[in-house]
């Protein structure tokens, strides 16, 4: 996890880098937030139906910064404010699930901004949270959803903003928040919180952002190809103890319909050595190859900013001698290093339960027919 709280920092150096290349002051960018949470748990696996009784508020405090004026890509985002979150609540049946803390980057990018007053926007937060409560054969039984103190941190939510008086703007919305370790060990059903929200934000500084006529953006490959070999730990179940390795290789091709999205369809190929203890209770052999090997094929469609590139995946086995899953998706990050190569991170799941995080390394080329297509 400690792993996981300095990829945080580095995306927030990316996205810092891009922001600050430009004459234009910091501070006038800056927006401080406030926002009170009121939701429930998501009772996803029936066996969580019964812990959950009632629902509780939350508490965000927030630093946004406004895309700098002259980014082209800002421009084809309606201008996204980005910043560093920090989320706490108590949630209900405190003796069983405890607190929860959270820190994370996250990117608000307007749908439709019409007028400077107001925007309808849709949010991506990823980060790292601590609860203070889990699962304990001894003391807590009930938590069935949470078997570490240290987790992912996911948000998505919509929401609404606009300008009461000067600086100060009024901001609610609705979202879904996802707490999970990756599967590193059981339980790990995960926490769903699904919250409405209402807050203000203040603008640090009063000077106005002028914004000038964007630079303008390289041209575009119609398509991309890319392979990407990744790994991650999970856990099997509850009664065994250790950790499995998990690989895959993934393949992509997919075709730029701008300079913000991307739809595509690949194919995988995972080694699960988890898949080993139900292979024995089939009478198969887990030293074979084959046995724990997994394939199949999926949609994919890309989110791009810059370098970086937000995806999400949504699969189906055609190959697996543990199928009880017939579909799996996958929620990730993949940055463009240099000269062809990507690093990746990305959740693999199976409905709402994590499966693994798998951290990656990948190779990708272009077509050669370019067209500027920033729309």
């Amino acid at each position: 996890m400690c792993i996981i709280f300095w990829l945080i920092i580095l995306l927030l150096q990316v996205f810092g880098t891009v922001y600050a290349q430009n004459s234009d002051k910091f501070s006038d960018r800056l927006f401080v937030s406030a926002k009170t949470h009121y939701g429930f748990i998501l009772p996803h696996n029936k066996s969580m139906a019964f812990s959950i009784d009632r629902n509780f508020p939350g508490w965000e405090l927030a630093l946004n910064i406004s895309c700098r004026p002259a980014s082209g890509y800002g421009r084809l985002y309606n201008y996204p404010r980005t910043g560093i979150g920090f989320f706490s609540a108590v949630m209900h049946q405190n003796d069983v699930f405890g607190e929860v803390y959270a820190l994370y980057p996250f990117i608000n990018i307007p749908i439709n901004k019409k007028n400077y007053r107001s925007s309808i926007n849709y949010q991506i937060g990823f980060g790292f949270s601590y609860l203070t409560k889990i699962w304990d054969k001894e003391k807590n039984l009930k938590n069935i959803a949470i078997g570490t103190h240290e987790n992912i941190y996911f948000n998505f939510g919509l929401d609404g903003r606009t300008i009461l008086i000067q600086r100060l703007e009024a901001t609610g919305g609705i979202g879904i928040t996802h707490f999970s370790n990756g599967n590193i060990k059981k339980p790990n059903l995960g926490i769903n919180y699904i919250s409405a929200s209402a807050g203000l934000i203040y603008k640090i500084n009063s000077a106005p952002v002028l914004y000038t006529h964007p630079s303008l953006l390289p041209p575009l490959p119609d398509w991309k190809y890319s392979a990407v070999l990744a790994g991650g730990v999970r856990t099997y179940m509850m009664a065994y103890e250790g950790l499995y390795p998990s690989y895959s290789v993934s393949f992509d091709a997919v075709k730029n319909f701008s300079h913000k999205r991307n739809l595509g369809a690949g194919a995988d190929i995972f080694y699960n050595t988890s898949l080993g203890p139900y292979l024995d209770t089939l009478g198969l052999n887990r030293d074979q190859f084959t046995n724990l090997m997994q394939g199949g094929i999926h949609g994919t469609h890309g989110l791009m900013y810059n370098r970086l590139e937000m995806i999400i995946q949504l699969g189906v086995y055609v190959y697996a001698r543990h199928k009880d899953k017939p579909l799996y998706s996958r929620f990730g990050i993949r940055y463009s290093i240099a000269n062809r190569w990507l690093a990746s991170l990305a959740l693999k799941t199976h409905y709402a339960t994590a499966d693994v995080v798998e951290w990656g390394i990948g190779y990708s080329i272009a077509s050669r027919e370019k067209r500027t297509i920033e729309e």
